[in-house]
């Protein structure tokens, strides 16, 4: 018949795999979330650069105006 030692220890086995596994799966999100925490502050840092960007063009969009405008 069925020896329920060699079932219970392979059930063991399993269940430790498992456990094993889902470790593995918490480390992984651990790490997915500090990678997308980098990501969204260098995407920040890239906003922060085109903002500073427009900004210049807007003053040179002036500066280009304001010297039109004195020729006339």
């Amino acid at each position: 018949g069925i020896n329920f030692h060699t079932v219970f220890d392979m059930l063991r086995k399993t269940i430790m795999e498992i456990k094993d596994l889902r470790n593995e799966i918490d480390r992984i999100d651990g790490e997915l979330t500090r990678l997308f925490k980098e990501r969204m502050e260098t995407a920040a840092e890239i906003a922060k650069y085109k903002a500073e960007i427009e900004e210049l063009i807007v003053k040179i969009e002036r500066y280009v105006q304001e010297q039109e405008a004195q020729k006339i």
